[in-house]
């Protein structure tokens, strides 16, 4: 139709996203309290808890796999997260950080 513009969603790259954003929202929840995510403690208690319990009935290996995604994703970790005080790149930087902490500990 003449002056109709339709754009497709692509419903791939909305889903993926949905795959990890639950994890990332844990671990943001987690840490919702938390002055700085600059803390080598936050980063221990975090990731010792993940690899001892995992989280959303999900193994410990599947959420370091999850946060990985989420890392590469190339979208933005906080844009639809729960509420938190933390920045985007200060969340990243964490996220990172719990990854590696995670690996060892499993």
């Amino acid at each position: 139709m003449p002056g109709f513009s339709h754009r497709r969603r692509d419903v791939r790259s909305d889903h993926l996203a949905e795959a990890w954003q639950g994890y990332v929202n844990a671990v943001l929840y987690m840490t919702q309290f938390s002055r700085s995510l600059d803390d080598e403690r936050e980063v221990e208690r975090i990731a010792a808890y993940l690899a001892g319990h995992g989280v959303l009935n999900s193994t410990p290996h599947e959420v370091a796999g999850k946060l990985q995604s989420a890392l590469t994703s190339g979208t933005g970790l906080t844009t639809d997260a729960i509420p938190q005080p933390h920045a985007e790149a200060e969340a990243r930087r964490f996220i990172e950080q719990v990854i590696a902490r995670m690996r060892e500990l499993l």
